[in-house]
Formats: C-alpha cells, sequence, structure tokens
C-alpha cells in the first residue's frame, strides 16, 4: 500500500475524476460531492499531521475516497425528527388564563 503525505494528496479534480465519485456526481449536486471531496481531503491532512515522524498511517489512494463517500452518506442521510406541535396547547392555555383573569 502507497503511504500518503501532505505532497500526494490528491487534488479535489483528480478525486472527482474516480469511478465512484462520478456516480455520485451523476445522482447528487456536484457542489454538494465537490464539499464532501474537500472534507474527505481535511481528514487525510488531519491524520497526517497529527502522527509522529516514526509513526506512519497506511493510507492508499482509496482512503480518500472512503472518506469522501462517507460525508456523503451522511450529507444525504435525512435529518428529520418526529416533532409534537404544541401551538393549540399553548393557545388553549392562553385562552383559559384570559378568560380566567377577566372573572
Amino acid at each position: 500500500m502507497t503511504k500518503l503525505s501532505l505532497r500526494t494528496l490528491p487534488a479535489i479534480d483528480q478525486l472527482l475524476l474516480r469511478p465512484q465519485l462520478q456516480e455520485a456526481l451523476a445522482r447528487l449536486p456536484r457542489s454538494m460531492v465537490v464539499k464532501a471531496a474537500r472534507a474527505g481531503v481535511e481528514q487525510a491532512r488531519s491524520v497526517l499531521r497529527s502522527q509522529s515522524g516514526d509513526q506512519a498511517v497506511e493510507m492508499g489512494p482509496g482512503w480518500v475516497e472512503e472518506r469522501v463517500l462517507q460525508e456523503l452518506a451522511k450529507m444525504v442521510e435525512p435529518s428529520l425528527r418526529p416533532v409534537i406541535n404544541a401551538t393549540a396547547i399553548s393557545d388553549f392555555i392562553e385562552t383559559l388564563m384570559a378568560s380566567r383573569s377577566s372573572l
């Protein structure tokens, strides 16, 4: 496995030419894929900067691509949660309080 260094990290344009990311570009907006690619490269930079001289993190070219795909998965995951709309309840309480104060 080839070890990546800060100098050998792929450029965003190079990443976008990889087959799996080409598939993502066909399905998703380019801006989203580019944002994920930037995040993946930044993760690789962080890992490379955090290692000491004797430690070597085995990161092949596919490592960054995998991080990009993980970022895309997070981005497209639904973020809506069920909520309770209590507007009618609060209106009811306000009306009830107003009617009692007028007595």
